[in-house]
């Protein structure tokens, strides 16, 4: 595993962030992944993706509707929810709208950003 890791990262397919420990997948992979397939293989990711960030991204509690105490918390996934309307947006408006269904969290979790 360590072997392709070094692989990847020399070739600049991922990045990876000691500090946070993340790795991120260069954006010209993740398009062209999008685009090899089926849309209800797309479908799937970002439900996937959604469910993912709903549990990763603060939520406020019945005490507090703002969360500027957890910004650092909050910011270190913003980008991805962002990203992630934007790819609904996108499926919204293709050929296979009719079939588009977010995940039930995802609405929540797009109401939690706003806080």
């Amino acid at each position: 595993m360590s072997e392709v890791l070094e692989t990847l990262l020399t070739s600049a397919v991922i990045k990876r962030e000691k500090d946070s420990r993340t790795i991120s997948v260069h954006g010209l992979v993740q398009t062209q992944y999008m685009f090899h397939i089926s849309a209800a293989e797309r479908l799937q990711a970002l439900s996937a993706a959604a469910d993912l960030l709903w549990a990763a991204f603060p939520s406020a509690d019945g005490n507090r509707g703002q969360l500027y105490d957890r910004w650092e918390q909050c910011h270190l996934y913003l980008q991805h929810v962002l990203s992630l309307r934007d790819k609904y947006q996108v499926e919204m408006q293709g050929p296979d709208k009719d079939k588009v269904t977010p995940s039930f969290k995802f609405p929540d979790l797009l109401n939690s950003t706003t806080r």
